[in-house]
């Protein structure tokens, strides 16, 4: 399916789920997600060449 045809069907979709079915997240929230997440994806079962190491 093309980027924009993609866009076009599923975009409505994703604005009802970020205004309306997700509840908003506090910034701090959201910082402390961002330094819980490292650039290790060793708990993932990956072929070799999806690894980021």
């Amino acid at each position: 399916m093309p980027s924009q045809e993609f866009a076009a069907v599923f975009a409505p979709y994703t604005r009802r789920l970020s205004a309306e079915v997700l509840p908003p997240s506090e910034k701090a929230t959201i910082a402390a997600a961002q330094r819980d997440v490292g650039d290790e994806d060793t708990e993932l079962p990956q072929r070799a060449e999806e690894t980021t190491s």
